[in-house]
Order: structure tokens, then C-alpha cells, then sequence
């Protein structure tokens, strides 16, 4: 358990002796960021010692008090109140789930820009705006930092920051400590309507990575039991197709069918959304053991890492060399290279496979490296077509033994986690 997620729940267990002052709290930031001591921005407003009890929520100071401090760092009271009256959090979290990236960008930008914020704040802004855009090593800058003061953040900062945390190890592909830190922010008690509405949707999202039907029909149920569908807006789209993949290993015509109608019902001159309905669709067809049409249908320009997987999916299922040879030219063409990634390891036996390289350099590769890395990532549906890989090559090189030792230790920690 992250040290953020022991945070989360030691504020859950104090919350009633928490004070939520936001002004207090702005108080004793700016104080601290402009490195000026209690005597200083007290002097000629209040006592050292009462603005002390300010800063910690020991007393209710009038407004003259919070003006006079104000004015005395250099802010703008009523800006400042007007400011932290918007909730901005929640304003960030309800354009994510409406997808509107450019709002968030526009917001983000207003809130660098204006004075009235605190460092602390401004981080998890950024935080949250970095991993939404990909910047992850940033992202993982403003995590490290923000791990430090996580013990003086308000109850609704540490649910932003766990959930950055979650989502951040969810891009990451690290899908099993994200779905551990989701699990925890979702039990969370009084959790706002914005955060359970996001945290959801992340659920959903891990539920379907991780290859956990039960678990996915089990939140898709809260979904549509809740107004959270009206919420979620665009995203409920992209849920529906995620069940329609589970729902397509007992019909897939019926799955088929619906995914041919959002054709007409989802955008899909927006890249996103394309390479969704690409994904979604390649799932299903390989479900069916359409192997050759699958790779038609994730062969799109400027393929994602997933995409690559479902046509490597395709070479690993069939011997073609045709296939093949077209295989390595669209990794030649977006300039594959392999990476720590499980996904990019998946991708690149793929290719080693397109390569015709021998059943040892095969076997080695699958076992010392591509299922391990795909089990410990939580990629347990391309791990299935690993293992069979494995254990089919396993018995062309006559390796019985040691190929069942080695699936039962996996099914072990399978098991686990």
C-alpha cells in the first residue's frame, strides 16, 4: 500500500476533528512559501501566538483578521475567496468525465497564471493535467514531491491525490497496484458525487484491462442502476463497447452487430475515439478466431501500442508469411522500438516471431522475460496467449517438465494477485 493511500485513510478516521478552514489553510501556505515567520506577518495585525491558532484552525477569526494577513502577503482577500468558492477540483474532474480536454487545458492554464494559488495546489493541478496529457515522467515528478506534504493536504486534496495516483499507475500500465489504490478511494466514506463518478470509471477501465468480466458487469450494473451514466456522458460509449467485447465470447453476433451501429453513433473522425472502436471491434473479432480479419481492423495509421498488440496477437495465432512481412513494415514504418513496457515486450516477441526466429529464441524469450513481465503488469489476456504460446513451443522443443513446472508457479501468483 502506497504511502498516499495510508494517508487517505488515517484523514477518513480523524475527519471529524478536521477543520476545513480554506483560508486558514491558504494562510499558513503562502506564509510558508514566501518564508516569512509568524512574527513578521503577524506583526501589527495580532499576536504571534493567535495567528498561529489562525493558521491551525484552533480559533474562527473574523474577516478584518484574514484581510489585514491578506494584504500582508501580498493577496487579494475577496480574489482569493472568490477563487477557492469555484471548486476547482471538482470544475477539472467533471470535464474529464465529459472529455473535454481543452476545457481542462484552459482551466489549468488560468490557474498557473493567478497569484491566489498556492504551490501545493498548483502541483496537483499540474499532476493531474500531466498525466491526462502524457507526460508522465513530469507527472511522476509532481507525485515524488507531492509524497512529501501529503500529511498537510485537506481531505478532498489527499481523494485528488490518490486518484492521480491511481491513474497515473493505470497510463503507466501498472494495472494491479492501480486497481489496489482504486479499490480503496472507492470504500472511502462520504465520497463526493465527481470523485465516485471518476474512480468508477477507472474501475471499469482496469476491470476490462485486467480481464475481469464479473468485476466489470459488477461496477457496469452500478453504472446503469445511478445517474453516473448522465454523468459520464461520452464515456459511457466506451464502457459499452468494453462489454460488448466481454459479451462477445458467448455471442458474438449480437456483439458484432451493436459495434457495426456505434458506426453510426460515435465520432470517429476523433483519433481517440477511432482507435477505441478499432480496439474494441479487433477484440471481438479475435474472440471469434477471425485472426486475418482482426489485423485488418487494427491496422490503421499511426497504430497504438494496443493496436500493435492485437495485430502481434494475429502473428502469434497464425503462420503467414504474408502477414509477416506486413507485420514488420508497420513496425518499421512507426518506428517500433521496444521498451521496459509489457506491452512493448508483447509487440516485439511478435516481431521476433514475424522474424522466423527459432523455437529456442522463442521459448527463451516467453519464458525469462514476455510472461512474467505481461503477469506482473496485470495483462492477463495477451499472459493466456503467451502461456499457450509457451507451452505449444514447450512441446515441439519436448520440454514437458519444465514447462509445467513453471505454468503451476504461475498459476500461483496468477492466483494472488
Amino acid at each position: 500500500m502506497t504511502n498516499i493511500v495510508k494517508t487517505l485513510k488515517n484523514k477518513c478516521l480523524s475527519e471529524s476533528q478536521e477543520c476545513n478552514h480554506v483560508m486558514s489553510r491558504v494562510v499558513r501556505r503562502k506564509r510558508i512559501e514566501q518564508k516569512r515567520t509568524l512574527e513578521e506577518v503577524s506583526k501589527g495585525i495580532c499576536s504571534p501566538s493567535y495567528l498561529s491558532k489562525i493558521e491551525n484552525c484552533l480559533v474562527e477569526a473574523d474577516d478584518v483578521y484574514y484581510k489585514a494577513l491578506f494584504e500582508k502577503l501580498d493577496l487579494k482577500y475577496e480574489t482569493v475567496k472568490s477563487r477557492r468558492s469555484e471548486n476547482v477540483i471538482s470544475q477539472l474532474l467533471t470535464y474529464y468525465l465529459l472529455n473535454k480536454k481543452n476545457l481542462i487545458e484552459e482551466k489549468v492554464n488560468e490557474i498557473v497564471n493567478d497569484k491566489s494559488y498556492c504551490e501545493v495546489e498548483l502541483e496537483l493541478i499540474v499532476l493531474f493535467y500531466s498525466i491526462i496529457s502524457k507526460t508522465y515522467d513530469e507527472a511522476a515528478h509532481y507525485l515524488k514531491s507531492l509524497e512529501s506534504v501529503r500529511n498537510s493536504l485537506d481531505r478532498k486534496e489527499i481523494w485528488f491525490l490518490t486518484y492521480c495516483d491511481a491513474l497515473y499507475h493505470f497510463f503507466t500500465c501498472n494495472y494491479i497496484t492501480s486497481q489496489e489504490i482504486a479499490d480503496v478511494l472507492y470504500e472511502t466514506p462520504d465520497l463526493e458525487e465527481e470523485f465516485k463518478c471518476v474512480i468508477l470509471n477507472l474501475l471499469l477501465n482496469l476491470s476490462f484491462e485486467l480481464d475481469r468480466p464479473e468485476q466489470f458487469f459488477r461496477y457496469y450494473n452500478i453504472l446503469e442502476k445511478n445517474d453516473y451514466a448522465q454523468k459520464i456522458a461520452t464515456l459511457i460509449n466506451h464502457h459499452d463497447m468494453q462489454r460488448l467485447v466481454f459479451m462477445s465470447e458467448n455471442n458474438y453476433d449480437a456483439a458484432i452487430k451493436n459495434m457495426k451501429d456505434y458506426e453510426l453513433i460515435i465520432d470517429l473522425d476523433n483519433p481517440e475515439i477511432n482507435e477505441e472502436y478499432h480496439y474494441f471491434t479487433s477484440r471481438i473479432l479475435f474472440n471469434k478466431g477471425l485472426y486475418k480479419e482482426t489485423f485488418e481492423m487494427a491496422d490503421i495509421p499511426q497504430p497504438s501500442i494496443r493496436l500493435l498488440m492485437m495485430m502481434g496477437a494475429c502473428i502469434i495465432m497464425i503462420k503467414d508469411f504474408e502477414l509477416y512481412m506486413k507485420f514488420t513494415g508497420i513496425l518499421k514504418n512507426n518506428n517500433f522500438k521496444i521498451s521496459t513496457d509489457a506491452r512493448s515486450k508483447f509487440v516485439e516477441y511478435a516481431k521476433l516471431k514475424a522474424g522466423q526466429y527459432g523455437y529456442f529464441d522463442q521459448y527463451k524469450y516467453l519464458k525469462s522475460i514476455l510472461i512474467v513481465s505481461l503477469l506482473d503488469a496485470g495483462l492477463h489476456y495477451y499472459c493466456d496467449l503467451a502461456v499457450k504460446e509457451y507451452l505449444r513451443i514447450a512441446v515441439e522443443l519436448g520440454k514437458y517438465k519444465e514447462s509445467l513446472g513453471f505454468i503451476m508457479r504461475l498459476q500461483k501468483v496468477r492466483f494472488i494477485n
